[in-house]
């Protein structure tokens, strides 16, 4: 099997379209000759802990029989066919497929939870609030937010330029470097607050 198997796969359906298999205009035999190889790849690699390859190979392994027993051949001689393909073979399959479909989803959805909340962190990251109260207001607050920074509402007149607004916080150096940094490259979203 090519190294695609450990392409980052999203979701199982990923997984089901990784393993679909094209038998058409393959002669029957051959391809059931394949089957015992197939099947201790998939259970070498379940036990390798490799449960995406694994189920890929498991899933490749059933479509093939299902595909086989649509086949004139198999139709014709089913007795051939009987050995690696027999009713609790099959059972047997599909109830470890169903395993490692549970297995896998709660995997991906895990990993997806996390990828949310990591994108959701980044997100408020890039948010500072702008609070123009009077200072005993801005400290008696609930704000409890790190890029929260207070410019007294009496230093707001018209015609004053942004930039000046940075003398506001020459006793507080965090307040003065996020001041400093508020353009479109450190933030998002300025939430003012009066």
């Amino acid at each position: 099997m090519p190294n695609g198997a450990n392409l980052g796969y999203i979701c199982v359906n990923d997984l089901v379209k990784h393993a679909r298999v094209n038998c058409a205009g393959k002669k029957p035999r051959s391809v059931y000759q394949r089957l015992p190889t197939l099947r201790q790849k998939s259970e070498m690699t379940k036990k390798n802990c490799n449960d995406k390859t694994a189920y890929i190979l498991l899933k490749r392994w059933l479509d093939t029989v299902k595909w086989l027993k649509k086949t004139q051949d198999y139709k014709d001689r089913k007795s051939i066919y009987s050995t690696n393909m027999t009713v609790d073979q099959i059972n047997e399959v599909k109830n470890i497929l169903a395993d490692l479909r549970q297995k896998l989803e709660i995997r991906y959805e895990h990993s997806s939870r996390k990828h949310n909340d990591a994108v959701e962190k980044m997100e408020v990251d890039r948010y500072l609030i702008i609070d123009v109260r009077q200072k005993a207001h801005y400290d008696g607050s609930k704000i409890t937010f790190d890029k929260c920074i207070n410019i007294l509402q009496s230093e707001i007149k018209p015609g004053k330029l942004g930039y000046k607004f940075a003398d506001c916080f020459h006793k507080d150096k965090q307040s003065f470097d996020l001041f400093k940094h508020r353009s479109a490259q450190h933030v998002d979203v300025i939430i003012l607050v009066d």
